[in-house]
């Protein structure tokens, strides 16, 4: 074996002739390693798990073949083998088939491989930092860059990719090693996403987004089952100051695989995987209901220890689990999730989306009834169709039945067709076209006008990195993630060769990286020896996300990266755009959206959108046309501000709309609503390419010096008027002062930090 060759002063590798348990962990008489308390070999008896194993194999069939069939049958004696447990020979096997992990697999060939070669993770350095702490006491797990090293940070990083919103925690390492000990990388990995994207049970992601607002809700629901169920214990955990947090979290996070004896935790998983999250609960009652007589009698300091560390007997699975299953909560949790979403859907009047003029929509009755029967139907044919297709149909048909979806067939149709009108009247009583003159002046040479693009790497921003390469300037592409950058560099470079180029990666939604590409772009320019400016910045980053998801500044994703993300982008280069050489550009890019729109006031929780992050329905359309009005009144002020601190027009401000363009904006939406809305733009002759699209941008980018504080539309130079709103002074000061409350605020913080 290669390890007998290995030298003893070499750290890392395990001797060889150390004892490991029946499931590689290292065996220890004393600590805290999951693998303590493991039963031997010769408590286990071997006839009786032979035949165990023969009826699992006959039930699940060769490959898994009869496992739908069987559960169909008999599931309630699926049920009782689960919670009696898998074979260890089978699990690996038995969990994909209960988790319908199996079933992604097969409909995604070829993806895992994609995410782990050619993708990139902006979590990479923390995936490996936290490698070496997942399972330390396993040999699979315990040499440096060994293949469980390598696998686990594989299946991480695929993740990460996979899901950016989500990206990577720490606590998900436990979870994916788990996996890694019953599984091949590629299994692991689509396991992982089954149990978080709900394939079977609802999904457990919210147990790792920004602020972890799923294990709060848990915390919330166990702290009042202990009350319930063990009104004794609840006081003293109160007389004592014990909230679940303090030793409940890593429960719910990695579900008892992390510091828990690893065959009880094999034995939650099999239920876990079946039956839900509802075990973590009751094995959690289970335990304190175990130990409630000895915690009852413990001060604080004791307490928190046997909170953390309980004894072997109470966490034996023949123990514990019995008398977890005994617990009823499945209803109680039910309850409690009602409660919480009626106080929820509560309606709130701030932040005054809608007025007497522009009323809210509601789902009728009829429509509530309609999207029952259509469930039910699309259930009864989903076995005799397409799978995808019909899941498909069922969530375009849900769609249909929100206020979002009309709210955009009806105002955001108007608001569009508004904007037509204006040209073609434009175009009767006289052109609206303001000059185009190149006036930032780009020429090819060793000096070439800087133009940063946010959003680069697809639709209107790829577009618009073509076009002013063309046109010579040095264009540096922004973007979240670097392969499509890279990608779309390569291809810029491939078309016209004496292109310069450079791109970044960074999040518009999150302040941190937009900070770090800001002090990277300055080193940039000085390790190049360029001047320490630059002349155009686009903000075209945008988003049109259709569920609440919150950055890690606390803030709504949408409305961080369509508004707050360019404000704070475009105060940290303000700088080196007035240290420009000629007059430099700032060009926002908006859209017809915001004439839907209507605000009152703003304040901080408007501005961020936290107000969404607990809201039932999220409501995507109000939000999106909100954050372009934003993006439109912070532009006119913008212009108001420098023409007021310096009137040399050295820097002005533009937006510009390109109109109704054919990109991946409406990635999230529904697929058949996405290509509905590309047919109807395109019927009626409005529909646009990126190309055509971008032409609005371009005319912003290379207008005259002296025009600032325009609105750019439909291409050939041609300026309209935004919505009477977004020109309001009153109301575009008010948003202004809270903005830069918010940037000054975490300005400071991070430049402290």
């Amino acid at each position: 074996m290669e390890r007998k060759r290995t030298k003893d002063s070499e750290p890392g590798p395990v001797p060889l002739l150390v004892p490991v348990d029946r499931f590689g962990f290292l065996k220890q008489e004393h600590g805290t390693s999951p693998q303590r308390f493991t039963k031997t070999k010769s408590s286990v008896n071997y006839e009786k798990e032979e035949r165990r194993v023969t009826k699992w194999r006959k039930m699940i069939g060769t490959g898994g073949s009869d496992w739908k069939h069987y559960v169909r049958r008999k599931p309630h004696v699926v049920k009782r083998r689960i919670r009696k447990g898998i074979p260890d020979c089978l699990r690996g096997l038995v969990w994909q088939l209960i988790s319908g992990s199996r079933d992604l697999l097969l409909m995604n060939p070829g993806v895992y491989v994609q995410l782990v070669i050619y993708e990139t993770s902006a979590a990479e350095l923390d995936i490996i930092r936290d490698i070496s702490r997942t399972f330390p006491s396993h040999v699979f797990f315990q040499k440096r860059h060994g293949p469980g090293q390598r696998s686990l940070y594989n299946v991480l990083k695929a993740y990460s990719v996979y899901d950016r919103d989500v990206g990577y925690v720490q606590g998900m390492g436990f979870i994916a090693g788990l996996l890694l000990l019953y599984m091949s990388e590629e299994d692991a990995f689509w396991l992982l996403v089954a149990l978080l994207k709900g394939a079977v049970h609802s999904p457990i992601e919210g147990l790792y987004q920004a602020g972890l607002p799923l294990v709060q809700q848990y915390l919330l629901q166990f702290d009042q089952l202990v009350r319930e169920l063990m009104p004794k214990l609840g006081e003293h955990f109160t007389q004592e100051m014990i909230t679940p947090s303090m030793y409940a979290s890593q429960w719910f996070i990695t579900v008892f695989s992390y510091s828990f004896p690893f065959h009880s935790a094999l034995r939650i998983w099999d239920v876990f995987l079946a039956e839900g999250v509802k075990i973590v609960f009751k094995v959690g009652l289970a335990l304190l209901k175990h130990c409630q007589d000895d915690l009852l009698k413990l001060p604080f300091e004791e307490l928190m220890h046997a909170l953390r560390n309980f004894p072997e007997d109470a966490m034996d699975p023949d123990t514990l689990l019995p008398l977890a299953y005994s617990i009823k909560v499945s209803k109680r949790l039910d309850e409690m999730k009602q409660d919480c979403d009626k106080a929820v859907a509560k309606p709130a009047n701030p932040i005054t989306f809608a007025s007497s003029t522009n009323p809210p929509l509601r789902i009728t009755s009829s429509f509530k009834v309609s999207r029952v029967l259509f469930e039910v139907f699309c259930n009864s044919l989903i076995h005799f169709g397409s799978q995808k297709m019909m899941k498909d149909v069922k969530e375009a048909f849900c769609f249909v039945c929100t206020c979002d979806f009309w709210r955009m067939v009806l105002f955001w149709n108007t608001a569009l067709v508004s904007s037509y009108f204006q040209l073609f009247r434009a175009r009767i009583f006289g052109s609206k076209a303001t000059p185009i003159s190149c006036s930032i002046n780009p020429h090819k040479g060793s000096s070439r006008p800087i133009c940063v693009i946010t959003g680069a790497n697809s639709g209107l921003g790829r577009a618009t990195a073509f076009a002013l390469a063309e046109k010579g300037f040095y264009v540096v592409l922004v973007g979240r993630s670097s392969q499509p950058l890279s990608e779309t560099l390569k291809e810029i470079k491939n078309k016209y060769k004496d292109a310069q180029l450079k791109y970044f990666e960074a999040d518009m939604s999150s302040f941190e990286s937009i900070f770090k590409f800001k002090n990277s772009l300055e080193q940039w320019l000085s390790d190049s020896a360029l001047h320490p400016s630059i002349q155009l910045l686009v903000n075209n980053a945008g988003i049109l996300a259709t569920s609440s998801r919150p950055t890690i500044d606390g803030y709504d994703r949408m409305l961080a990266t369509n508004y707050i993300g360019p404000v704070f982008l475009t105060k940290l280069l303000l700088p080196l755009l007035k240290n420009s050489y000629i007059p430099s550009r700032v060009v926002n890019v908006t859209s017809f959206t915001h004439r839907a729109a209507f605000i009152k006031k703003f304040n901080k929780d408007s501005v961020t959108g936290v107000r969404f992050l607990t809201s039932r329905q999220y409501p995507c359309a109000r939000i999106y046309e909100y954050s372009k009005l934003c993006l439109l009144l912070f532009s006119y002020e913008l212009h108001r501000q420098l023409r007021l601190l310096d009137d040399s027009r050295q820097v002005s401000v533009i937006a510009a709309d390109p109109g109704f363009v054919k990109t991946n904006l409406m990635r999230e939406l529904p697929r058949y609503i996405t290509r509905m809305a590309f047919l109807g733009g395109t019927i009626v002759g409005l529909l646009q390419s990126p190309e055509e699209g971008a032409e609005s941008i371009i005319d912003a980018a290379l207008s005259t010096p002296e025009t600032s504080g325009v609105y750019y539309f439909g291409g050939k130079g041609r300026t309209i008027e935004s919505s009477q709103v977004s020109r309001d002074p009153k109301l575009a000061k008010q948003l202004w002062e809270t903005s830069c409350d918010l940037f000054n605020n975490l300005h400071l913080l991070h430049h402290n930090n």
